[in-house]
């Protein structure tokens, strides 16, 4: 499931530049195991900008 947490929110706009330059996306690959990539990057360089916590 991915929410737009900026539509929730009323941040001011430095922030939500930021948050729109840095579009972190977040996926649960195993119990506890969260991969964070950033999606700012196209398809072929995400692998690059992503990894597990």
């Amino acid at each position: 499931m991915t929410t737009n947490a900026l539509a929730e929110l009323e941040p001011d706009a430095p922030t939500a530049k930021r948050a729109q330059y840095e579009a972190f996306e977040f996926a649960l690959e195993a119990p506890g195991l969260l991969r964070v990539t950033n999606g700012s990057y196209g398809d072929d360089e995400k692998a690059d900008h992503s990894y597990t916590v």
